[in-house]
């Protein structure tokens, strides 16, 4: 059977509540070579969708 905690035994005093600061986490490898390309694609569409706009309006 589950055991939900009661909402007394979850909650933190306001007190003892600390701001933790944020850092960005390295983007390495493959991942790094996949935003690059979905970068490119995007870059490559919007280039085509220019010349489609262009060709349209003549």
């Amino acid at each position: 059977m589950w055991h939900f905690p009661a909402d007394d035994e979850r909650q933190v005093p306001v007190d003892e509540l600390k701001p933790v600061p944020l850092t960005r986490a390295e983007v390495r490898g493959w991942i790094r070579w996949s935003f690059w390309g979905l970068r490119l694609y995007i870059a490559v569409m919007l280039v085509l969708v220019v010349i489609g706009f262009l060709r349209g309006l003549h």
